[in-house]
C-alpha cells in the first residue's frame, strides 16, 4: 500500500496560493471574478472618486442647522478658556478635538472643514480594509461606489458636524473587531490575558468604543452591540473582558473630567435626558412619553429614516416628492421591505454561523433600534443615520444577495443597477448646484448660498462683532452662527421660548422676559424673520418674536430699534434701555 504523502503548514500554503480562482457558470460569479482580479484598480478609483466628489461638493459657508458652528464655538472656547468651559450641548468629543487645530490657526472654517475630509477618507479605507475578501465583490463595491459618491453620505466630507469624525472611529472598530474574531479561533478561552496581542485587541477594541461613545453620544450602541455579541456567541468571558476594560477606560475619563471641570461637566446631563423623554423636545407642555408612545417613536422614525429620508438620499426618492409629501404609503412599503431584509440576514446569519453577517445585522438594529427610540420624529435628520449608511446597504444588498443570487442572478444585478443609477444621477445634480456657490465662495462672498433671511441674519451678526462693545450681550435664535460670522463675539442662545404662559398665548410673560434680560445681562436683541420650512411662505422660526413681543407692549420705553438689514424678510437690532 502506498504511504500517505503529508504536508507541512507552509507547504499547504503555497499550495493554495499556486491555486487559481476560476469563475463558475453563473452570471454572478462571472462578474464577482472579474471584480476579484480587479480588486486594487476598482478601489483605487473608487478613493479617488471618493476625494474628487467631496471637493466638488465641498461646501465653505457653515450650515444652517447650526450645530457644526456649535461645535466650533466649542472648540473655541476650549482653546481659550479650556478649565471653565465644558461641552454639555452634545458629546464632548470632537470639539475637545476641534480645540488643537484651534488653538494653533484660530477659527479658520475651511481648514476645519478639509480635516472633515480626511476624516471621511480614513472611514472609507478601514470599512474596505474590514470587508475585503470577506464579503463578496458584487456586494462591497456597489456599496463603496455608494459612499464614494453619495451627495448626502458626502456633504459630511465638508461640514464640522461630527458624523465623519465619528464615521473614522466606526470604522476603525469594525476592522479591529473582526480581526479580534479571527484571533479567537486560535485561543483558549480563559479569563486571563495571555499574549500582547490579545492585550493589542482588547485594549484597543475598548479605546475605539470609549471614542465612539465620546464623540457621538449615539456611539455607545457599538459597546451594546459587542456585548449581544459576545452573549449570542456564549463567549461570555470574552464579552467580560471587553466590559472590564471599557469600564476602567470609563471610569477614568469621569474622574479626570471631575478633576478638570468639577460641576460644569455634569449640571446639563439631567436636562439633556429630560428632553428626550418629552413628547416634543421644545414643548414640555405636551408632557413625557409613555410606553405606548415609544413604541410609535420608534415606528414612526423607521418609516421617516429608512422609508424616505434614506431613500431620498439615494434619489430613489426625489427631494421634489418628499417635499410635496412628508407622509406616503410609499415610506411605509419602502421601510417594511428593507425591515424584512435585515431580519431575515439576521436570522439567516446567526442559524448559519455566519459571524461577520450577524454582527453587521445585529449592529444595525442596535445603532438604529437606539436612535429611533431615543430621539422624538421631530428632528427627521438625515444625519443621525448617515454614518451608519455603509453598514446599511452592506446589509440591504446582502439581504438581496442571499434571496435571489441563486435563483434570479439577473434581478440582483438589475436591483443593484437600478440603485446606483439614481444614486449618480442624483449625485450629478448636487455637483452641478454646488459649483457655481463654492466658485463664489472661494472667491470671498461668503454669503454666497445662502437664502436672503439668511444673508440678512448673518450680516447682521458680522455688524455686531464689529460696533458692539465687547462686553455687549445680544440674544438671539442661532447663537453659534452669530458668533462665527461675527469674528468671535459670544451672543446670548434662545433655542426655545422661556417660560411660556398660557395667559399670553403661550408666549413669555414681559416680567419673566425683563428677568430673563437683568439676570443674563443681555443689552441687545437679534429680531430676524428665519424660514422655518426653508421656503418663503411666511412662516418664520418665531421663538425670539414669543419672547420679545409680550415685552414690547408692556415696556416700549426699553428697547430702541437701532439697526436693520435688509428689506424683504429683513433683521431687526434693538437695544435694551436700563
Amino acid at each position: 500500500m502506498q504511504k500517505k504523502k503529508t504536508f507541512t503548514k507552509k507547504e499547504v500554503k503555497k499550495i493554495h496560493i499556486q491555486i487559481p480562482t476560476e469563475p463558475k457558470n453563473t452570471f454572478i460569479d462571472t462578474i464577482e471574478h472579474w471584480l476579484q482580479k480587479n480588486e486594487n484598480k476598482i478601489y483605487t478609483s473608487l478613493f479617488l472618486l471618493c476625494i474628487m466628489s467631496a471637493l466638488l461638493l465641498f461646501r465653505v459657508r457653515i450650515d444652517e442647522g447650526g450645530d457644526d458652528s456649535n461645535y466650533i464655538e466649542g472648540g473655541y472656547r476650549y482653546a481659550t478658556n479650556f478649565f471653565h468651559y465644558y461641552f454639555s450641548f452634545q458629546a464632548t468629543g470632537y470639539p475637545l478635538f476641534l480645540a488643537i487645530p484651534i488653538s494653533f490657526f484660530g477659527i479658520h472654517v475651511i481648514l476645519l472643514k478639509c480635516l472633515s475630509l480626511i476624516f471621511y477618507g480614513f472611514a472609507f479605507y478601514f470599512f474596505y480594509k474590514t470587508v475585503r475578501g470577506k464579503i463578496p465583490y458584487i456586494i462591497t463595491f456597489p456599496a463603496l461606489y455608494i459612499i464614494a459618491f453619495n451627495k448626502t453620505s458626502l456633504f459630511f466630507a465638508s461640514q464640522t458636524y461630527s458624523e465623519a469624525f465619528f464615521m473614522m472611529f466606526l470604522a476603525m472598530f469594525f476592522f479591529v473587531f473582526f480581526r479580534f474574531l479571527e484571533f479567537l479561533k486560535f485561543q483558549e478561552t480563559s479569563l486571563r490575558i495571555t499574549s500582547k496581542k490579545e492585550i493589542f485587541f482588547v485594549y484597543g477594541l475598548c479605546l475605539l468604543i470609549f471614542a465612539c461613545s465620546f464623540v457621538k453620544t449615539a456611539g455607545i450602541v457599538v459597546l451594546f452591540s459587542t456585548l449581544i455579541y459576545f452573549l449570542f456567541q456564549k463567549q461570555f468571558i470574552n464579552g467580560l473582558k471587553i466590559l472590564t476594560m471599557y469600564g476602567l477606560i470609563k471610569i477614568l475619563y469621569e474622574i479626570i473630567k471631575i478633576t478638570l471641570w468639577g460641576e460644569l461637566a455634569t449640571s446639563n446631563s439631567s436636562q439633556q435626558a429630560g428632553t428626550l423623554l418629552q413628547k416634543h423636545p421644545y414643548d414640555s407642555s405636551q408632557g413625557t412619553e409613555d410606553m405606548y408612545g415609544f413604541i410609535i417613536r420608534l415606528l414612526e422614525n423607521t418609516e421617516l429614516y429608512l422609508g424616505k429620508r434614506f431613500m431620498e438620499s439615494l434619489y430613489i426618492l426625489s427631494p421634489d416628492f418628499v417635499n410635496r409629501n412628508p407622509s406616503h404609503i410609499i415610506y411605509i412599503v419602502l421601510s417594511l421591505f428593507i425591515v424584512i431584509l435585515f431580519s431575515s440576514l439576521f436570522i439567516n446569519s446567526f442559524l448559519k454561523k455566519q459571524k461577520l453577517y450577524f454582527f453587521l445585522s445585529l449592529f444595525l438594529f442596535c445603532a438604529l433600534g437606539f436612535t429611533f427610540l431615543v430621539l422624538q420624529p421631530f428632528w427627521e435628520q438625515i444625519r443621525l443615520i448617515t454614518p451608519y449608511f455603509f453598514i446599511i446597504l452592506l446589509t440591504l444588498f446582502l439581504g438581496i444577495y442571499t434571496i435571489f443570487s441563486k435563483k434570479l442572478p439577473f434581478f440582483y444585478v438589475f436591483f443593484i443597477c437600478i440603485i446606483l443609477l439614481c444614486n449618480t444621477i442624483g449625485t450629478i445634480k448636487a455637483i452641478k448646484s454646488n459649483i457655481p456657490t463654492l466658485i463664489k465662495n472661494l472667491k470671498g462672498d461668503k454669503y454666497a448660498g445662502y437664502t436672503e433671511d439668511w444673508v440678512n441674519y448673518l450680516k447682521m451678526s458680522e455688524w455686531c462683532g464689529k460696533n458692539l462693545s465687547p462686553q455687549s450681550v445680544a440674544v438671539c435664535r442661532k447663537a453659534s452662527m452669530s458668533f462665527i460670522y461675527s469674528d468671535g463675539k459670544k451672543f446670548y442662545p434662545m433655542y426655545k421660548t422661556p417660560y411660556p404662559d398660557p395667559l399670553f398665548d403661550n408666549m413669555t410673560h414681559p416680567d419673566s422676559a425683563f428677568h430673563i434680560i437683568q439676570k443674563n445681562g443681555i443689552t441687545h436683541i437679534i429680531l430676524a424673520n428665519l424660514r422655518s420650512t426653508g421656503k418663503k411662505d411666511g412662516n418664520i422660526i418665531n421663538t425670539i418674536h414669543r419672547f420679545l413681543i409680550p415685552f414690547s407692549e408692556k415696556y416700549p420705553q426699553k428697547l430702541k430699534l437701532i439697526r436693520t438689514e435688509g428689506t424683504e424678510e429683513p433683521c431687526y437690532l434693538y437695544e435694551i434701555i436700563q
